[in-house]
């Protein structure tokens, strides 16, 4: 998450793209609890923003 964080502040959203699904990936198997979803609603707000700035998905 924190990867595809930086790459999207540095104008690279198909990194960041690449990262976030690993991060998707990674965010399954916390548990259900506050920490899981608040990974799991910044992966998404990443998403959305990179959706709004244009980013082309891989």
């Amino acid at each position: 998450m924190n990867l595809a964080a930086d790459y999207a502040r540095l104008g690279r959203p198909d990194a960041a793209r690449t990262h976030l699904h690993r991060a998707r990936g990674a965010a399954r198997t916390l548990a259900d609890d506050r920490y899981g979803e608040r990974v799991r609603d910044a992966i998404r707000r990443l998403e959305i923003r990179l959706d709004e700035d244009g980013g082309h998905r891989p």
